[in-house]
């Protein structure tokens, strides 16, 4: 696989924990659970546009 590709791979992988993220946001019970995972997302996010 090209760069580009893993970059955009990376992305996808970040837009889809960032969807789920926002969904167990939703309770409390699982909100800690969205936190942890909203923030792999927005730290994939920047590695990739590094």
């Amino acid at each position: 696989m090209s760069s580009q590709a893993w970059i955009n791979l990376a992305y996808l992988v970040a837009s889809m924990l960032f969807i789920v993220a926002f969904k167990l946001m939703t309770g409390p019970r699982t909100a800690v659970r969205g936190n942890y995972l909203g923030a792999a997302g927005m730290a994939i996010a920047l590695v990739a546009a590094c």
